[in-house]
């Protein structure tokens, strides 16, 4: 063996580099980690296909993820503002993503959102004013047993519809 080959580690001695880890982050805290403001992030998202975006938020709550390292470094890079051609022919293609979510049922509107969410939260709310009534009969509770479980319910009921007053989804029983 040749000393050149013999100075040079076997396969099996190499120990394998470690991975980084990727941090995955939404906007928020993308703007916060580089240093941006969102307004300045959300143009450049609109106008810079080249944007490493792993995940776009559809404004049903999920939110958009990036790479951090990925997202820093491609913000690092000199960048100029599109024209106002390109401006436009991206909202077009903007324009016509969001039609195409909304035919396709991606995209719900808020109205037929809160019109859903206060039904279902109605339902709930009745459902849960006869519980204990039900569990009585059921576990044979007691008058005071009663009292204290339908206590219980009501506490939860009116803070669920303060979370959701505070939420700005309004309250349950208008």
């Amino acid at each position: 063996m040749s000393a050149a080959l013999a100075a040079e580690p076997s396969a099996r001695s190499r120990k394998p580099r470690p991975i980084p880890e990727r941090r995955i982050v939404n906007k928020r805290d993308l703007c916060h980690e580089v240093g941006i403001s969102r307004t300045t992030l959300d143009t450049r998202l609109t106008n810079d296909p080249a944007f490493p975006v792993l995940s776009r938020g559809n404004g049903n709550g999920d939110s958009w993820q990036f790479d951090l390292d990925e997202a820093r470094a491609h913000l690092s890079k000199p960048w100029r503002e599109p024209s106002f051609q390109q401006q436009l022919a991206a909202r077009k293609v903007l324009a016509e993503d969001r039609r195409l979510a909304e035919e396709a049922r991606l995209l719900v509107r808020r109205e037929e959102l809160d019109t859903v969410l206060r039904r279902a939260l109605l339902a709930l709310g009745r459902a849960q004013r006869a519980m204990p009534a039900e569990l009585a009969v059921e576990a044979g509770l007691t008058a005071e047993q009663q009292r204290i479980l339908r206590a219980g319910i009501e506490r939860s009921q009116r803070a669920f519809v303060e979370d959701l007053r505070q939420s700005g989804l309004g309250d349950a029983d208008e």
